[in-house]
């Protein structure tokens, strides 16, 4: 790893209450084998542990790698998401973006200098992403190379716009991400929509504007926790994420001109939430609704024999 006044790869991190994990996750960066120049760009959400003094032990010791932001009330709660665009994009100096939350953690050396060089020499494409592996709280497995044994990944290759909400867009995880900063320039002058997935924003507009490469190799340990922004045990906050992500894809049919397919799967997946939301609140009328109208149109989902069951749970 090389630091000097140009700046190669610029490494997003988000952090909240991740005293834990923190160490881990700046350590796998900072031992990355690599001849490119970084910068790690720390965002910390108010913490209320000791997150913030771990971070503050690491500026310290290279004031000239880690650029921390450390806020005074949390930030998330006030504008919803997007906090990597909103804090760290417009301040990165790099040609390339790649990120690492404080929960999670790198586990391949070679991890930029592999995309990186790719990127470097297809200037066609937009991003890499690579397999991941799951892990719990603790860094134990759950799932390893989760898209070679859950998805039954081959081989590397081009990720599709064809399925691209469907299938495609699973294989693609932001820890695993290295994204060219000149792909996504007009998206962030654009703006970024309020209160929705900023992950999926990017990887949509790359997918529909360039090109995306997904390497099988494995790169990172994706962290599984109880509770955090996108896996929780409140339905509410469940709902309100997969409400977020469907106005996303409203707006994403739309602007971007996206096949019929595309807006077939959005129609079911704004009919499956009705669906989980009608079983929740053991409506089963409307439960029955939406579910036969599901199947008129051909959609079956192991989701409606779940919500089904839910709905009839004493």
């Amino acid at each position: 790893m090389i630091n000097n006044d140009q700046i190669d790869v610029s490494v997003c991190c988000l952090t909240y209450n991740h005293e834990k994990y923190i160490h881990q996750a700046l350590e796998s960066i900072l031992s990355q084998n690599c001849t490119y120049s970084i910068e790690i760009l720390i965002h910390d959400d108010a913490s209320t542990d000791q997150t913030a003094s771990i971070i503050k032990e690491f500026e310290l010791k290279y004031p000239n790698i880690i650029k921390p932001i450390y806020q005074s009330q949390n930030q998330r709660s006030k504008i919803g998401g997007g906090m990597n665009p909103t804090f760290n994009f417009n301040r990165a100096k790099g040609r390339y973006l790649a990120f690492c939350e404080g929960d999670d953690f790198w586990i391949n050396p070679n991890k930029l200098q592999t995309q990186v060089d790719f990127l470097e020499k297809n200037n066609n494409y937009g991003a890499v992403v690579t397999d991941y592996n799951k892990v719990n709280e603790n860094g134990e497995g759950i799932i390893f190379n989760f898209l070679k044994t859950y998805y039954v990944e081959k081989s590397s290759r081009d990720l599709k716009l064809k399925s691209f909400f469907q299938s495609e867009i699973k294989r693609m995880r932001t820890i695993t991400s290295v994204i060219r900063k000149s792909s996504i320039n007009d998206l962030m002058i654009k703006g970024f929509l309020k209160n929705c997935p900023g992950d999926t924003q990017i990887f949509t507009h790359l997918i529909c504007t360039s090109k995306v490469y997904l390497l099988l190799d494995t790169s990172s340990s994706y962290r599984i926790l109880k509770e955090s922004v996108s896996h929780t045990k409140s339905y509410q906050k469940k709902q309100n994420f997969l409400n977020s992500y469907i106005r996303y894809m409203e707006y994403a049919v739309v602007f971007y001109k996206m096949k019929k397919s595309e807006k077939r799967y959005l129609e079911k997946t704004k009919k499956l939430a009705e669906v989980r939301d009608a079983a929740y609140y053991k409506n089963k009328k409307k439960l029955w609704f939406y579910v036969l109208l599901l199947l008129f149109n051909g959609s079956f989902s192991r989701n409606i024999i779940t919500n089904i069951k839910f709905a009839y749970r004493k």
